[in-house]
C-alpha cells in the first residue's frame, strides 16, 4: 500500500495523542522526528522520511531517556505498594530509601554462603576482628554483614 502525505499526518497525529497520554517526554522526540520528516521530504520521499524520522527518534530516545529519568526521578514504579515495604517491628509501611538519601551504615558486606560451612566461621572471625578494631578508632563507624544462603546442602 502506498503511503500518502495525508495518511502520514493522520498517523503522526494519532501517535502524538497516544504519546501525550503515556508520557509527555516522548513529545520531544516526536516533534524532532516531524522536523526531520519535513526536511527529508523535500529531497527523498514520504516512505524514506518516515523511516528516517523513526530511526532518529529511536536514537534520541536512547540518548536522552536516561538523562530525563535521572532528573525526573524513578517513575517506573507502577503500583503504590512497590514504593514501600512493611516493617514488622513498627507494623508500618516505610518508603524505600533513595540513592540520594544519606547512608544508614558506612559498610554493608554481603557474603554469599552456598556450601561454605567450613569457610564462613574463620572468614567472619577475621572480618569482625577488623570491623571491631575500626569501631574502636572511629566510634561513629557503622557496619552490617549479610550472609546469603540459598539452598546449601551443608
Amino acid at each position: 500500500a502506498e503511503i500518502t502525505a495525508g495518511g502520514l499526518v493522520a498517523a503522526i497525529g494519532k501517535q502524538f495523542r497516544l504519546l501525550w497520554k503515556l508520557n509527555k517526554t516522548w513529545i520531544i522526540f516526536l516533534v524532532i522526528s516531524v522536523m526531520f520528516l519535513v526536511i527529508v521530504e523535500v529531497s527523498s520521499g514520504i516512505l524514506w522520511s518516515y523511516i528516517l524520522c523513526h530511526v532518529i527518534a529511536g536514537f534520541l530516545k536512547w540518548l536522552f531517556l536516561p538523562i530525563i529519568k535521572f532528573y525526573r526521578g524513578n517513575r517506573d514504579v507502577v503500583y503504590r505498594s512497590e514504593q514501600t515495604f512493611y516493617d514488622p517491628k513498627t507494623h508500618k509501611n516505610i518508603s524505600f530509601p533513595s540513592l540520594h538519601d544519606p547512608a544508614s551504615v558506612d559498610v554493608s558486606m554481603v557474603v554469599p554462603a552456598w556450601n561454605e560451612e567450613k569457610r564462613i566461621p574463620p572468614m567472619l572471625n577475621a572480618t569482625l576482628a577488623y570491623l571491631r578494631d575500626r569501631l574502636k578508632l572511629e566510634p561513629s563507624f557503622t557496619y552490617e554483614i549479610i550472609v546469603v544462603n540459598d539452598g546449601s546442602t551443608d
